[in-house]
């Protein structure tokens, strides 16, 4: 998960609950595959890796905000 700890002003982290931790953020691709990410960097990464392995044709096809369009959280 994306954030396990709360940060204070003098930079102490406090555990998050297993409630209060951000969710992960999915794409789920036409071909059925499920593309995970921990935060916005991660999941752009991972689609874009995704498309090049496995859809080489549409290399280039979507910029970030468009695979952020299609994200939810998973």
């Amino acid at each position: 998960m994306l954030a396990s700890r709360v940060w204070d002003s003098c930079g102490r982290g406090t555990p998050l609950s297993p409630e209060e931790e951000e969710p992960m953020k999915a794409v789920h691709c036409p071909c059925g595959e499920v593309v995970e990410g921990e935060n916005d960097d991660d999941l752009v990464q991972k689609v874009e890796s995704h498309v090049k392995d496995k859809h080489p044709e549409k290399v280039g096809a979507y910029t970030r905000e468009q695979i952020l369009g299609m994200a939810h959280e998973h």
